[in-house]
Order: C-alpha cells, then sequence, then structure tokens
C-alpha cells in the first residue's frame, strides 16, 4: 500500500513540474530549406545589399545642423531628425534630398514642442508628433510645399513611466514605454481619440537607461527588453538577450534568445532577424535558430523601424553636410 502510495505522489510531483515547465515549441514557423541555405550562403551583408540612391545634402546655410536620424517616411517624404541646441528637431524632404520645410518649432505656442521623441507621417500627407514633455500630440499637413500647422491635443497619461515612442498603424496609436518601473507595460493601444484599449508586455526589470530598439513588421512587433548602463565599463547591457515577437493585438509569438546581453542593433529582414554584436552580425530565423554570423557592413547605419526592406546609411562629409545611401535588401 506504501510503494503504491509513494507511486501516486511520484507521479503527481512529476505531472506538476513538466505542467510548470514552459516548453517553447522548436517550430513556431515554418520555413523552406531554399530560404535556410540561402542565408547559410551568406559570406558578408554588402552581398544582399543593392545601392539605390545616394544624395548629398549641402542646402545648409547653417551649419549648426548635426543629422541625428530619421524620425520617419514613406514613398515621396522623408522627416529627418537634426540635433542642435540639446534637443532633436525635424525637417522635411522629399527623397531625392530637396529641403522641403521645417515641421514645426522650438517653443510652448500652437505647433510648438519642448522635446520631440516621436515624429511620425500618419498618411501620405499628414504628419504626427508626440512632445513628450508636455503629452502632446501636434498634427501638421504638407500643402502647396509647406508644413502647416492643424491642431494638438492634450493626451491623458495612461501610461507608467515614459512614453518615449509613439507609431501609427491600422488606426491605432502605438506608445511605446522604454522607461519607468517594474510591473509597468511597455506597448500602449490607443484608439483615434487616444482612448486606451490595450496595453501588453509587462515589464520584469526598471531599466537605468533609456534604449529604444523596436522594429514593425506586418501585424508584428519586435522589442527588446529593459537595459542598464554599467558604469565601470561604460557600456549597454541588456538585463535579458532576448528579442520578443509580438502581434500588435498583443498576443504573444515567440522570444528569440540571443546569447549575449550586449549588442547593437537589430533589423527584420523578410522573414529573417539581423542582430548586430560587437563587428559582425548574427542571422536568425523567427524561431530563435542562429543560421549565420557575417561580416559588418562600415557605415553608419540608421534604422527606421517599418515594414519595408529598405535601409539607410548615413556618411558625414562635415558639420551640416552629410551624403545618405539608400540600400535594399535583396534575399
Amino acid at each position: 500500500m506504501k510503494k503504491k502510495y509513494y507511486l501516486i505522489i511520484g507521479f503527481v510531483i512529476i505531472l506538476l513540474i513538466s505542467c510548470g515547465k514552459k516548453r517553447k515549441p522548436s517550430k513556431i514557423f515554418e520555413y523552406s530549406e531554399k530560404e535556410i541555405n540561402k542565408i547559410k550562403k551568406i559570406k558578408s551583408e554588402k552581398e544582399i545589399m543593392a545601392l539605390k540612391k545616394e544624395i548629398q545634402f549641402n542646402d545648409m546655410k547653417e551649419k549648426r545642423y548635426d543629422i541625428w536620424g530619421i524620425f520617419d517616411y514613406n514613398d515621396k517624404y522623408i522627416i529627418y531628425s537634426k540635433y542642435y541646441n540639446g534637443a532633436e528637431h525635424p525637417f522635411l524632404y522629399d527623397r531625392n534630398g530637396n529641403f522641403i520645410d521645417k515641421i514645426g518649432t522650438f517653443g510652448k505656442g500652437p505647433g510648438e514642442y519642448i522635446f520631440l521623441h516621436s515624429v511620425f507621417l500618419k498618411s501620405e500627407k499628414d504628419i504626427c508628433a508626440f512632445d513628450l514633455q508636455r503629452n502632446i500630440m501636434l498634427f501638421y499637413e504638407i500643402k502647396d510645399g509647406k508644413v502647416e500647422f492643424i491642431e494638438q491635443k492634450n493626451l491623458e497619461k495612461f501610461f507608467q513611466g515614459g512614453a518615449n515612442e509613439v507609431f501609427y498603424r491600422n488606426n491605432k496609436y502605438y506608445f511605446l514605454s522604454f522607461s519607468g518601473p517594474k510591473g509597468g507595460y511597455k506597448i500602449y493601444v490607443t484608439d483615434e481619440n487616444f482612448k486606451l484599449i490595450n496595453k501588453f508586455f509587462k515589464r520584469k526589470h526598471e531599466p537605468s537607461l533609456i534604449d529604444i530598439r523596436y522594429f514593425v513588421s506586418d501585424n508584428k512587433i519586435f522589442f527588446l527588453g529593459a537595459c542598464e548602463f554599467i558604469k565601470s565599463k561604460r557600456e549597454t547591457r541588456y538585463f535579458e538577450p532576448k528579442i520578443y515577437i509580438y502581434t500588435l493585438d498583443g498576443k504573444f509569438i515567440n522570444s528569440i534568445d540571443i546569447g549575449t546581453r550586449k549588442f547593437k542593433n537589430f533589423i527584420v529582414v523578410d522573414r529573417f532577424i539581423f542582430v548586430r554584436i560587437d563587428d559582425h552580425v548574427s542571422i536568425f530565423d523567427f524561431n530563435g535558430n542562429l543560421l549565420n554570423e557575417i561580416d559588418n557592413y562600415t557605415d553608419q547605419f540608421i534604422n527606421p523601424s517599418h515594414n519595408e526592406n529598405l535601409m539607410f546609411y548615413l556618411n558625414k562629409i562635415e558639420k551640416g553636410y552629410y551624403s545618405l545611401k539608400y540600400y535594399k535588401y535583396e534575399l
């Protein structure tokens, strides 16, 4: 009787352990052998980068401007982030590098901003800008070769910590919080009237440094968890070496273990993730399998978070003067 009793207890313990253990499926996404072999044969990132266009910006009369990056782009326009006086400022250009107009100006009046962290093209000619300092969304329109201010809306504080980045998809606004307390959510979703309708990915750690790394592709969002700054080594490290994949509806898909807490950036190309670690690139599929490691490209890389395999590389000629290269990934 005792033997039978012990066997039952043992069976229950094993059952509880197996149920409590999260078993990640080995294949969430299906890949063809042809796709995998193509990735495995890549020897350098240059092999799959096709130069589409190179333009030079030399129309800036004042050399105080420094191009910081790219806020957003579509088929007609690019919104550049230029840095001066301790802040980022948005400037509108066409895709040939011709200057169109400045978007808003620094200040506290209508159409003005204190601290912008997100500026994006809501439609072909509608521009939104999020003033993080005042929690205000500003709306502009591209009309007759100029950028005109339309209106601004004060937002409620529906997020914990700071909303460091905003993008617009499927008639919804997505506010990404890369700073805030442990237990707060990273992604908050609102409707057109900025009413909160969803939130997902509860933060496991409180970050000591804001490092915005995410990518939107089709109906999926890829992002990194919280990070910290190691003062003794003066470097950024992530608490968890993972890239998380969710649907834009907030459904968890997978987490990719990169294997190191220290890396620079990542991009999504078709159905593969290119992770920049030190001086090389590691290529993963969406199931988390490491497929290849290749040499890094040497130009300064700008990473707009969009569903397009178009990438930008920026070469600084001198202060205020830049050459911008448009590359297309061709797998």
